[in-house]
């Protein structure tokens, strides 16, 4: 009888435990987000979601002090500009632009990404997501950013491992490095024509196939693999590449990182015309065995073959 009755209680404790608490909250004050919570709201809130005014104070509140927060709803909010130490850089930055998602928005000083946080949704008036903002974030699944940002900083969402779907809308020019970086969930990514500008190692790591709007003028793909226009370079394999692989005789210069982590590749056939191998271009690539450097190669880039065991 008494372990029937424990078994209650310990049931009923960890309904309480893992219940979903939901706040809607109106904020006039951006900064006040911390201070409009309670104690225990703080604590228990699975899902937020706010209106009206924040700045990258309140991105800290929800960084540090909601410990089980899952679910974000900011589509209703104004994202106002900070300048102060009360922000959430762990850099000692203090300049926080409005409407950006801030930088280290959720990474703690201790290099932890959230991992309770699931999903987010941005405001439409959103122009920039920063780097480091979601850096090891492992529990986020899905995230739709909006038409208006224009760039995705440096390893924005790099290793987040649960990320099954982005969509990059056109309004976007620039994606930093890493940014992407070892999300394994991702199979695939869209690059929009309006495109510019896409950093070392932007997709490093991950299964995605690349494809590219047609009419990008800077960039193509050729079955999933990322290339400059002109396809003289070679940006980025998908670390789902198995085998052999050929790169094509149009390509004279390797980039850097472009098959960092292809774990499954074999061996490459790199083309007479190449020139340059960038730093980290085969990085990790640990099934590899067979390479041949041609001889108009001038440089090779710092650890290109590094950890190809």
């Amino acid at each position: 009888m008494r372990k029937i009755v424990l078994f209650v209680v310990l049931l009923v404790f960890a309904s309480v435990t893992f219940a979903q608490v939901s706040k809607t909250i109106s904020l006039t004050t951006a900064g006040n987000l911390s201070v409009e919570l309670s104690s225990e709201e703080l604590n228990t809130i699975t899902d937020l979601t706010v209106i009206g005014n924040i700045d990258a104070r309140d991105f800290k509140t929800m960084r540090d002090l909601m410990p089980v927060l899952a679910e974000i709803d900011l589509s209703d909010v104004e994202i106002a500009e900070y300048n102060g130490t009360e922000g959430t850089s762990i850099q000692g930055g203090s300049m926080y632009p409005a409407n950006a998602v801030p930088e280290f928005a959720f990474l703690n000083s201790s290099w932890q990404g959230k991992h309770s946080l699931t999903s987010i949704v941005f405001p439409n008036s959103l122009t920039l997501i920063s780097q480091n903002a979601f850096m090891y974030c492992f529990g986020l699944v899905s995230i739709l950013i909006p038409e208006g940002v224009n760039s995705i900083g440096d390893v924005a969402f790099y290793r987040c491992d649960n990320l099954s779907s982005i969509t990059i809308p056109a309004s976007v020019t620039s994606i930093g490095n890493s940014a992407f970086s070892y999300c394994r969930g991702l199979t695939s990514v869209f690059i929009p024509k309006g495109v510019t500008s896409i950093g070392n190692g932007a997709f490093a790591g991950d299964v995605s196939l690349i494809y590219v709007d047609d009419n990008n003028s800077y960039y193509s793909d050729i079955e999933g693999v990322l290339y400059n226009k002109g396809q003289t370079t070679i940006y980025q394999c998908h670390a789902s590449k198995t085998g052999n692989f050929d790169i094509p005789f149009t390509v004279t210069s390797i980039g850097n990182s472009a098959f960092q982590s292809c774990e499954e590749l074999t061996s490459i056939v790199i083309p007479e015309g190449v020139t340059s191998i960038g730093s980290y271009a085969f990085y990790h690539c640990r099934a590899l065995s067979s390479v041949i450097i041609p001889k108009g190669v001038t440089s090779i880039g710092n650890e290109a073959f590094s950890n190809c065991s």
